[in-house]
């Protein structure tokens, strides 16, 4: 195991078990640092170890919407607010399979108006997919109450 500048710049640290023989034995003068290593371990200074590289992220994880808000308006229509969550950017929201308006950063919370015939016996269903491509598997429903 290495711990990368633990001496200073460039110096770095390799632990190994005292039971590690073959560790032990690749060349490196190892020794004992009282607290830090304990009766079954040596470490040693090297030099020239290369950063490992990092994993690349992957975003595998489809949104999550909430249906927050349903109103009604004189006029017959309902406004649908909700949310958004998601691990990265969020591409759409749809409810009832129509496009919701984003109105705020990545569907963090959106909006839709539908007219009074588009929930007749009916419900409300909110989805969503990420700029990855994951599409949210458990939509939020919502039965209006006429």
């Amino acid at each position: 195991m290495h711990f990368l500048d633990y001496f200073g710049p460039n110096r770095h640290a390799k632990f190994a078990s005292t039971h590690a023989a073959d560790l032990l034995g690749d060349g490196n003068a190892y020794r004992e640092i009282p607290l830090v290593t304990g009766n079954r371990s040596r470490v040693a200074e090297v030099q020239d170890v290369e950063f490992p590289k990092l994993l690349d992220p992957v975003d595998d994880r489809p949104p999550t919407t909430v249906i927050t808000h349903v109103s009604q308006s004189a006029a017959g229509e309902f406004r649908v607010r909700g949310t958004t969550s998601d691990n990265g950017p969020v591409k759409k929201v749809l409810v009832n399979n129509r496009e919701a308006k984003s109105t705020a950063s990545d569907f963090a919370e959106w909006e839709i108006v539908l007219d009074g015939a588009e929930l007749a016996e009916t419900k409300l269903t909110a989805d969503a997919e990420d700029a990855a491509g994951n599409i949210e598997q458990r939509s939020n429903n919502w039965t209006p109450q006429f």
